[in-house]
C-alpha cells in the first residue's frame, strides 16, 4: 500500500466471526483507493481501513535463482 489508515471502532471478542468487506472506492493511473470495513457476526461495525495501492511496472521482488536445500 502506498498509505493506509485504520480505525477501531469497538473490539472483537474471543469466538466472534469477523468479516471484511473491500470496496475500490476511486482508480486514476496507477493509483487506487479502497476502503475495507470489518464487522462482527451481528453485523456491528469493528473496525475501519482506507488504503491507496500504486500499481508498479515490473516485478516487485526479483525471481528466487537459488535452488532448493536437499
Amino acid at each position: 500500500a502506498q498509505q493506509c489508515q485504520v480505525n477501531f471502532l469497538k473490539s472483537a471478542r474471543l469466538g466472534d466471526t469477523l468479516r471484511a468487506t473491500a470496496a475500490l472506492r476511486g482508480l486514476s493511473g496507477r493509483t487506487g483507493l479502497y476502503d475495507v470495513a470489518i464487522t462482527d457476526q451481528h453485523e456491528v461495525l469493528i473496525a475501519e481501513f482506507r488504503g491507496m495501492s500504486r500499481k508498479l511496472s515490473g516485478p516487485v521482488v526479483p525471481p528466487d535463482s537459488a535452488s532448493p536445500a536437499d
